[in-house]
């Protein structure tokens, strides 16, 4: 093969597009969170803008921006984040350890992965609750909280 550029990079430290799509996204803790879709490049300077990651036919693809993109490789993609779309279904619990309910619902500041609030699942006989991102200690497993969370107060008198 002959190279033939000018001010670019050589071709052998280059990472090939075809070879990237169908390989696994990783979150910045290692979890797979699909596979690269598609690779988005500006056309006017070439650059990369992001990635679509295919998370299959029961979902719907997600595209990650070029700052939250650690690395881009024929390999697949490693972020510098967790999407915190990730976090929906994740069970929360109080600091108490107290099984609160799940994630059902992610705010969030724009198109960013900034967290604002959850909105808690708490089943079927009490009201879900929200939670703002200044009130969660901790996400990983699962959702905790940095308070105990109060019981609903009975409406009824018995």
């Amino acid at each position: 093969m002959v190279e033939i550029r000018k001010k670019s990079m050589p071709m052998n430290k280059t990472v090939n597009m075809n070879k990237v799509l169908g390989k696994k996204v990783l979150s910045k803790d290692g979890q797979d969170i699909g596979k690269v879709g598609a690779v988005h490049v500006d056309p006017k300077t070439m650059t990369l803008q992001g990635i679509t990651i295919d998370k299959g036919i029961f979902e719907t693809n997600d595209y990650i921006g070029r700052n939250y993109i650690e690395n881009l490789s024929n390999s697949g993609a490693v972020l510098n984040i967790t999407p915190i779309k990730e976090f929906l279904g994740l069970e929360v619990f109080d600091s108490k350890a107290k099984k609160i309910g799940k994630v059902k619902e992610i705010r969030r500041t724009g198109d960013t992965n900034q967290l604002l609030s959850i909105v808690v699942d708490r089943g079927l006989t009490s009201e879900d609750l929200i939670v703002t991102e200044n009130e969660i200690k901790e996400i990983g497993d699962n959702v905790m909280l940095a308070t105990p969370v109060k019981e609903d107060v009975e409406k009824s008198n018995k």
